[in-house]
């Protein structure tokens, strides 16, 4: 089991909902918002939240959980492990969403996470991709999955590194490179393509 996670702006919620909704997908779970809501009103929900604490300007997170195709994994399966991880990683007081998509040949979900609570304070991202590879490893173990171990535990909270998970997750997300395009730009990254591929980062975002 992978987790991959990207962390922008509310602005871009609509773009990331849309780009989830368009796959082959079903809503498996929700979390403090009704899990049959049209786009637009998921939106509208995650954006009133958001308003209760401005100082947060990078409000939205975008966590994909990928397994190996050897996996069988129903559903149910699918729903209890999401709702484990976002448990785990201290978000059950956070809006969230989850879909399975089934456009790929091994089983992953996406969930759309609003970092802003209803009380108005924050989830904190502080060390987010250790702490998601710890969680993992958990929910490989309570679930019998197969568990992956090319990842290090080893913190490497640099701003490179986070800059290259955020390109794997973006990778992860995206089935062509205009795809992939998009979903860096909703986090903030501009993509530049010429001879290779760049990418310049907007701090004023953060």
């Amino acid at each position: 089991m992978i987790a991959k996670i990207l962390t922008g702006s509310g602005k871009g919620c609509l773009k990331l909902l849309q780009y989830i909704t368009t796959k082959d997908n079903q809503v498996i779970t929700s979390n403090n918002i009704l899990p049959n809501l049209k786009i637009t009103e998921v939106v509208k929900e995650f954006k009133k939240t958001q308003s209760l604490n401005n100082r947060c300007t990078k409000n939205l997170m975008h966590i994909v959980l990928s397994f190996p195709k050897s996996e069988k994994i129903n559903s149910f399966k699918m729903k209890n492990i999401s709702e484990d991880f976002i448990k785990a990683f201290n978000a059950n007081d956070c809006m969230s969403i989850t879909y399975q998509h089934y456009d790929r040949e091994h089983p992953h979900l996406h969930i759309a996470l609003n970092k802003v609570k209803n009380d108005g304070s924050i989830l904190s991202d502080s060390f987010s991709h250790l702490r998601a590879r710890e969680i993992c490893r958990k929910i490989e173990q309570i679930y019998d999955l197969e568990q992956i171990s090319n990842y290090s535990t080893k913190n490497k909270n640099t701003s490179i590194e986070k800059i290259k998970e955020d390109i794997d997750a973006a990778i992860l997300a995206s089935r062509s490179f205009q795809q992939f395009i998009e979903i860096m730009a909703i986090y903030n990254y501009k993509v530049l393509k010429g001879r290779g591929v760049s990418f310049i980062y907007n701090l004023s975002s953060t």
